[in-house]
C-alpha cells in the first residue's frame, strides 16, 4: 500500500510492473491509502535477489524452522497462483531487502485496521472481498467489492507444508510482529464479512498485499 500525502493529490486506477514478475498490475485509492487490487506475486526482492521457492513439505517446514524466506504457490500449481498470487511466510515479509516494489510497502496492522475502518468497520469483508463465486465457494456472504479492493480467497500453507481453504478464506500478512514466533494476520472467509484478527506464526504462507 501507499499513503496519500497532500490534499491535492489524486490517485485513481493505475497499472505498474511488479517486480521480479513482468506481471502489470493495478492499485486503488481507498480513503486515505492506495492499495494494489491483486495479491503479490513476486520471486525476487527489491534488489533482485530470489526468494527461494519452496515445493516440497520439507523445504517449506526447513524454512520456518530456520527463520529464512520462502515462498509458493498453492498445491505448487502454477495455474493457481496466476490467479491467488504466491503464499509466503513472514520471514520473506519481514526480510530487509524488501519484498514490495519500489514506492510500496506490506502493510502495518495498524494500516490495515485503517483500511477497515474506511470500508465498513466490523461487516468491511463485504466491500473487500471480490464478487460472486467465480473465485470464492458458495455463498461469499455480503461481498460487494465496492472498495475495488477484490480479496481473493488464496487460501495458506501450514508449517509442516499442508495447504488449506484454497477458495474459502484470504489471508493476508501485516508487517507488524505479535510475539518472536509470531505476526499480525487479517483473514477474510466465504461465510461471513468479517475480517478477522489473528496472531499467527511466522512459517505460516499467506498472501500479501501492498
Amino acid at each position: 500500500m501507499k499513503t496519500i500525502i497532500g490534499a491535492t493529490t489524486l490517485f485513481m486506477l493505475i497499472g505498474f510492473v511488479a517486480h521480479g514478475t513482468g506481471q502489470t498490475q493495478g492499485a486503488e485509492k481507498i480513503g486515505s491509502q492506495v492499495w494494489m487490487i491483486q495479491n503479490l506475486d513476486t520471486s525476487a526482492f527489491r534488489n533482485g535477489d530470489a526468494i527461494p521457492e519452496a515445493k516440497s513439505d520439507q523445504e517449506w517446514e526447513a524454512a520456518g524452522k530456520q527463520g529464512k524466506p520462502a515462498w509458493c504457490y498453492y498445491q505448487n500449481d502454477l495455474s493457481t497462483g496466476k490467479k491467488y498470487g504466491k503464499l509466503y511466510n513472514w520471514y520473506a515479509i519481514a526480510d530487509s531487502r524488501g519484498i514490495s516494489p519500489p514506492g510500496w510497502r506490506v502493510p502495518s496492522a495498524a494500516e490495515w485496521q485503517a483500511l477497515i475502518d474506511a470500508t465498513g468497520g466490523e461487516v468491511a469483508g463485504g466491500p473487500l472481498k471480490s464478487r460472486g463465486t467465480s473465485n470464492w465457494q458458495s455463498p461469499n456472504a455480503g461481498a460487494t467489492n465496492t472498495s475495488l479492493f477484490s480479496a481473493l480467497p488464496g487460501g495458506y500453507r501450514d508449517p509442516q507444508g499442508g495447504f488449506s481453504n484454497l477458495s474459502h478464506y484470504a489471508a493476508f500478512w501485516t508487517a507488524t510482529e505479535c510475539g518472536p514466533l509470531g505476526a499480525w494476520a487479517r483473514h477474510l472467509s466465504r461465510g461471513d464479512t468479517k475480517v478477522y484478527l489473528n496472531g499467527i506464526g511466522k512459517n505460516y504462507g499467506f498472501s500479501v498485499r501492498c
